[in-house]
């Protein structure tokens, strides 16, 4: 402030002067006000600035030469589960696992050593003892003395991109493994066509060693018959076409051998959908495709031994045709003429024969009639092989009963005999020989239960599973099961013919006819006590056993 003049005793003097102190107190209350409004937006500033720094999304830390920590934000203090107070003062290298321990030491030091930024990743442990890592950035300040430099360090926790990395590793390594160790050969392929790794498995089939294959191509060891193949099944997995893709193929070995092989391979692409590689699966099929061969060089073999079989059977049959015709009319031309003559030889001289003379020719006479019945039977067994079938649904209580009735009925009537039919269900067969197999099983039912008081003949029936179950059951002389084996065949008779008569085919004629039909047959009995023949036949439409001509 100027000093006052002498003479400022005048108004005038004293109102200037009283303006300029107003002046001044005015500019020096805007003066304190700006300096108020500085220091609120300064702590305004302070305040925004800790906020950012304690609450960033990574941690900041301040240390000092021996790594103690002079400064930490809020977010660290709660990534290592501690309160800031806990950090401040305090070495960071307390929270550094043992295993990055030394590592840590080694690069903090350098940090001060070189002044130049380092980053680096450590293993931690939480105050609460929970693993983490952290990338750990770091840079010297040097705005200050080398005494008491410090530096700044940046702390991202990377925990979860550790344990990603770790579980690719672990993922990896077990592929590595699988790829390998797999007994089944396999291959790494660019998408030009060049090996970028193959596993033990396939070097062995082809004899290469691994850097040996490693540097073909799949073309170079391809079949050259079967390399279009294996060129356009490429060509449709890199067009998109389909995802994978399968081929059989044949291989050249590094000794020009030929092996086959299944070959499954699929093509891999990047996020973009680009081509990345291919993995292939290669089984060697060597040996099957050798069987298939054998096979199917035996099958040619037995087509032409099947025509040549064919051929005989085909001869064998005009053998049987004729046989057959000479049986059924030169056979039986002498028979009617034996037969013929016996009955006019005991018209015109029985009485000069005598007695034995009569039973004599009784005897040849009878001997006639079961020779034409024999040959009838075993025409008829034949016929049942070589005659076509034309099946049909044929309703079987009916044919029973009918059929029963006509025995009993030639049979002069035989009214002792309880005869009885249950409901049957249908069979799918051919109408003819069907009434062959109930003439023959009810006129044996009839003949075998003839001798006793009561004799009782039932014919049961039931279906199931697709098939039709047929009993005939009596209570006559039955059979002892040892010889059950023994029913069935030709000529086989379990009882004298003095007991009862035939010839024994009845029974082999039944079986046939029902095998041709797709059925079985079967026999129960006791001696003295009755048998039951069961017999069983498709209800629905079938492929019966073909003729012997077919």
């Amino acid at each position: 402030m100027k000093p006052v003049p002498s003479d400022a005793g005048r108004p005038e003097d004293l109102q200037a002067l009283h303006h300029a102190l107003h002046v001044h107190q005015i500019e020096l209350e805007m003066q304190n006000q700006e300096l108020r409004r500085t220091r609120d937006e300064l702590e305004v500033s302070r305040e925004s600035y800790f906020d950012l720094y304690d609450l960033a999304p990574v941690g900041y830390a301040t240390l000092d030469r021996e790594g103690l920590i002079l400064q930490a934000n809020l977010t660290l203090a709660n990534r290592l589960e501690c309160t800031r107070q806990a950090l401040v003062g305090r070495p960071l290298s307390r929270f550094v696992s043992r295993e990055s321990a030394d590592a840590y030491t080694l690069q903090v030091r350098r940090l001060f050593e070189s002044g130049e930024p380092a980053s680096f990743e450590v293993s931690m442990t939480t105050a609460a003892g929970l693993p983490i890592w952290m990338l750990i950035d770091a840079a010297v300040r040097d705005d200050l003395p080398s005494a008491t430099r410090s530096c700044r360090v940046t702390l991202t926790d990377v925990t979860e991109r550790k344990r990603a990395e770790e579980t690719l590793r672990a993922e990896q390594e077990r592929f590595r493994t699988f790829f390998d160790l797999s007994p089944l050969g396999k291959a790494m392929m660019a998408p030009d066509g060049r090996f970028l790794h193959v596993n033990g498995a396939f070097c062995s089939l082809l004899g290469y060693s691994l850097g040996e294959l490693e540097a073909r191509t799949v073309a170079s060891i391809t079949h050259p018959a079967d390399l279009a193949r294996s060129l356009a099944l490429v060509h449709s997995l890199l067009a998109a076409e389909q995802e994978s893709g399968e081929l059989e193929k044949r291989y050249l070995t590094r000794d020009g051998r030929v092996v086959w092989a299944h070959v499954k391979t699929r093509l891999l692409r990047d996020a973009a959908g680009n081509p990345v590689h291919f993995l292939t699966n290669i089984l060697d099929i060597t040996d099957r495709k050798a069987a298939e061969a054998a096979l199917s060089e035996a099958y040619v073999l037995l087509e032409s031994r099947v025509t040549s079989r064919t051929a005989d059977l085909a001869a064998a049959n005009l053998e049987m045709e004729a046989f057959t015709y000479s049986v059924s009319h030169d056979l039986r031309s002498p028979l009617r003429a034996i037969d013929g003559f016996g009955a006019r030889l005991d018209r015109e001289c029985g009485a000069s024969l005598g007695e034995e003379g009569r039973r004599l020719l009784g005897v040849i006479r009878a001997s006639t009639r079961q020779m034409a019945a024999l040959i009838d039977d075993l025409l008829a067994l034949s016929r049942v092989g070589r005659t076509e079938m034309k099946c049909e649904g044929v309703e079987m209580s009916g044919m029973a009963l009918e059929v029963g009735r006509e025995i009993l009925r030639e049979g002069g009537g035989r009214p002792e005999v309880e005869f009885q039919v249950g409901p049957l269900p249908a069979a799918w067969g051919s109408h003819g020989l069907l009434r062959q197999v109930w003439q023959n099983l009810l006129s044996n039912a009839f003949k075998f239960s003839a001798k006793v008081d009561r004799p009782v003949v039932q014919v049961e029936g039931e279906s199931a599973g697709g098939l039709a179950t047929y009993r005939v059951r009596d209570n006559g002389a039955g059979f002892d099961m040892a010889y059950q084996n023994k029913l069935f065949g030709v000529f086989q008779r379990l009882h004298l013919p003095t007991d009862f008569a035939g010839v024994g085919i009845g029974l082999a004629l039944v079986k046939r006819i029902v095998t041709r039909h797709g059925g079985q047959v079967a026999a129960e009995g006791a001696v003295g006590e009755g048998a039951t023949f069961t017999f069983s036949l498709p209800v629905a439409p079938t492929s019966p056993v073909p003729s012997s001509k077919a």
